[in-house]
């Protein structure tokens, strides 16, 4: 992958590869290009955390439309410009500066799972869930507001959890292990609890 001035301008990955992760995590990166993934439908996995990114674009995403699992953990994001990709299916945004959860960024019929914890968030929007229907699990931890005051925004049967998800690579939630459909007996939930083993 490419940068310029600590901005991702390319990752290309050569598809005779298979690869379907792409682990940017710790690489002093402050922003994605709209481009930086041109070509590469095959990405299904995207770790970006402990960054330096404060605002992300989702045109980023408009070339890797099959991403499911976004890891965005310990950047300084505030502002997320437009929804997140729709094929979403983990999204996390924990140790972030998301203050105010808009009505307009999340529209993911797949998204199964939510971390918001350590954001300092003190809002959201109304409708703000209305996009989710298919939403398992936020987690809230660490913010001004909490679980008892989103309740009744999140969609039925929704999990809002106050506590912190106790792992450290999120994007595993909801796939590998942790995935139900291999492991009936082995609910997501906890999952994160217990650490992914």
């Amino acid at each position: 992958c490419e940068c310029e001035g600590g901005v991702l301008t390319k990752c290309a990955i050569p598809k005779k590869l298979g690869a379907i992760g792409v682990a940017l995590s710790d690489r002093t990166i402050t922003g994605v290009a709209p481009s930086a993934f041109r070509g590469y439908r095959e990405l299904r996995r995207l770790y970006l955390s402990h960054n330096r990114i404060s605002a992300l674009s989702t045109s980023v995403f408009d070339s890797a439309e099959n991403v499911q699992y976004l890891d965005l953990s310990h950047n300084n994001i505030s502002t997320i410009e437009g929804p997140l990709p729709s094929q979403l299916r983990t999204v996390a945004l924990r140790g972030n500066r998301v203050a105010v959860l808009r009505s307009d960024m999340l529209r993911s019929g797949h998204l199964r799972n939510l971390f918001l914890d350590d954001n300092g968030m003190r809002a959201v929007e109304p409708g703000a869930f209305d996009a989710v229907s298919n939403l398992e699990h936020v987690w809230l931890g660490g913010n001004e507001l909490n679980c008892s005051s989103v309740r009744g925004s999140l969609p039925s049967g929704a999990e809002c959890i106050d506590a912190h998800c106790g792992i450290e690579h999120l994007a595993i939630i909801g796939d590998s292990l942790c995935n139900s459909e291999y492991d009936p007996e082995y609910a997501t939930a906890q999952c994160a609890w217990d650490g992914g083993d």
